[in-house]
Parts: structure tokens; sequence; C-alpha cells
């Protein structure tokens, strides 16, 4: 696994990552290592904190898979909705997630979506975004 937050055809690196399940509900961030574009720096930071997960044991979680975000009214019961931070705060359009393994207090994270990024018009509605990474699990 190559750690990475793709934003359509930009790439960053993933400066941390980390589940939450202390937290009540449990949340997501993840927070990527900013780069100057075009006189602008762009820094990317997903989060969710509103997570229902149905298990709040770290071991549960590998190989489970979650819809976090879905067109047209079809969301799953979520508390809250997950946003895409880059020049303002966007709710995703759409997103899923999953778990791979957990060793220690890493878990493989997988996260495929699309957010509003209203910049322009490659980065503009429904951008699609994807993180592969490692996670830090905080337990309950």
């Amino acid at each position: 696994m190559t750690p990475h937050f793709r934003l359509s055809n930009r790439t960053f690196q993933v400066a941390s990552a980390v589940i939450d399940l202390s937290a009540h509900p449990p949340t997501l961030d993840i927070e990527t290592v900013g780069v100057d574009v075009d006189g602008e720096r762009w820094a990317p930071y997903l989060y969710h904190h509103g997570l229902v997960l149905g298990t709040l044991a770290p071991d549960e979680l590998q190989g489970s898979s979650h819809v976090l975000a879905a067109p047209e009214g079809g969301c799953p019961p979520q508390q809250d909705s997950g946003y895409l931070y880059v020049f303002g705060h966007e709710e995703w359009t759409h997103a899923a997630l999953h778990f791979g393994r957990l060793s220690g207090d890493q878990i493989e994270l997988y996260i495929q979506g699309a957010a509003d990024v209203l910049w322009d018009d490659t980065f503009g509605a429904a951008v699609p975004f994807e993180c592969v990474c490692l996670a830090t699990v905080i337990p309950a």
C-alpha cells in the first residue's frame, strides 16, 4: 500500500489519519501535507464527526465496509455528514469507506467519494477523492 490522498488529478501525502472510537459519536480525520499550486496553498482535510460503524471494537472493523454518503437522499444512518475542506467546508456528495487489516493501533483505510471544491472547472462540483493510508485507531 502506498499511502496517498488523491483529489481529482492531484495527489497529496497523508500527514495523519485518525479514527477516534472514544468520541461520541466516533470520528474520522485525515490531514494532508500542504503544497503550493499556482500561488495557492492546497492542504485537503477530510473529516466525518458522526460515524455510525456498527461497532466500537477496533478488531471488528477489519474487513468492514460502510457507505458514508449517498446521492439522491439515499444516505445511510449517519449522525452527521462527512466534509472535505480545501477552500471551504463542503459536504461529501457520496463516499464509501473500507477497513483492511488491523495491526496494533493502525488499521488500513480505503475511502473513495466525491465532494465539491468550487475552485475552477477541474475542481468544481463532485470532485472525486480517494485516500489509501494507515489510520491510528483510538479505542473506545
